[in-house]
């Protein structure tokens, strides 16, 4: 979805080429990874990449932007991406290393994660309610723009 904010043809490309680089993330989090722990690379590395494709998408939408931003789906979801991946970033590694000393911690800290979850989720189900802008490219099919259409003169340009 965000590959769809972007405004130049090559951001479009480079965030659709992360999908498949995520995927493989989560392959060699299965593969190299010991799953009975917290991963210290392979979360950490999902996190990284959802977060700055959320961070770019704010970012660079948001100079090119007029207007309250508030109502746009972008903002939202960006935000709620940002939030929830970037959580995903340093909790894994520390509390793999707090785990024996501080289990106290640990359980803390993850009850503040699933808070700032919910808010990340409440975030993207705000940017999913969102009205959808009006596009600047492409017809109607409204009857009366049919007829518009259809009484304007054809030319044609044989040769």
């Amino acid at each position: 979805a965000l590959s769809l904010w972007q405004a130049s043809p090559v951001a479009k490309l480079a965030f659709r080429l992360l999908v498949p680089l995520l995927g493989l993330t989560w392959v060699a989090l299965l593969l190299i990874e010991n799953t009975m722990t917290f991963s210290l690379v392979a979360e950490p590395f999902a996190g990284l990449l959802v977060l700055g494709a959320a961070v770019y998408t704010l970012v660079s939408k948001t100079f090119r932007e007029t207007g309250t931003l508030h109502q746009l789906d972008w903002l939202w979801i960006g935000l709620g991406l940002a939030l929830y991946s970037g959580l995903g970033v340093a909790l894994p590694p520390t509390a793999h290393w707090l785990l024996a000393r501080h289990p106290e911690l640990v359980v803390s800290a993850y009850k503040v994660r699933a808070w700032f979850e919910i808010a990340a989720f409440l975030a993207i189900a705000r940017g999913m309610t969102c009205p959808i802008a009006a596009t600047q490219s492409g017809g109607s099919f409204s009857p009366a723009s049919s007829r518009l259409r259809s009484s304007l003169p054809v030319s044609s340009s044989r040769s």
